[in-house]
């Protein structure tokens, strides 16, 4: 998103978020691998005079790895208690059936876009390394597996 001011242009940042279970839990700089695939097959059908013809058939959709940039926890520890209860080994039902929340937000707090993220749960998360008299920030990832999802807005 940009604004144009007296014939400028200039930048302005949007903000993705994350909610588990309806908790925002942190905010992120960039998703990416939100997607989907849908198998096929070619069945044939006999046409008229004998002829065959080969028609696509959609089969099992599969979904791929959710994969958030730049975590910035906004609420405790929701977002690290989830992910540790995973890391653990704590494959309680529950945990793995979160669905998560992933909205971009304007600056001006106007929703651009937000996906419901079905039975969601984190694989893989890793962050980096920050001494403690950097002045910069941490950048975590957070890689998410999930077996639907639907856009809201």
């Amino acid at each position: 998103m940009a604004t144009y001011e007296a014939g400028t242009r200039t930048a302005v940042a949007n903000t993705w978020y994350i909610d588990i279970e309806n908790i925002q839990a942190a905010t992120f700089r960039s998703i990416s691998s939100l997607s989907d695939t849908t198998d096929y097959h070619f069945d044939t059908r006999v046409m008229a005079k004998g002829k065959t013809s080969s028609v696509p058939i959609p089969g099992a959709t599969r979904y791929g790895q959710i994969t958030l940039d730049g975590l910035a926890t906004t609420n405790g520890k929701v977002l690290w208690d989830w992910v540790a209860s995973i890391l653990k080994g704590d494959f309680d039902k529950p945990k793995m059936q979160n669905q998560i929340t992933l909205t971009l937000k304007a600056p001006n707090n106007e929703v651009l876009a937000k996906f419901n993220v079905i039975k969601a749960w984190p694989c893989a998360y890793s962050g980096s390394s920050v001494s403690a008299g950097a002045t910069g920030f941490a950048i975590e990832t957070l890689t998410i597996v999930f077996e639907n999802y639907y856009r809201e807005t």
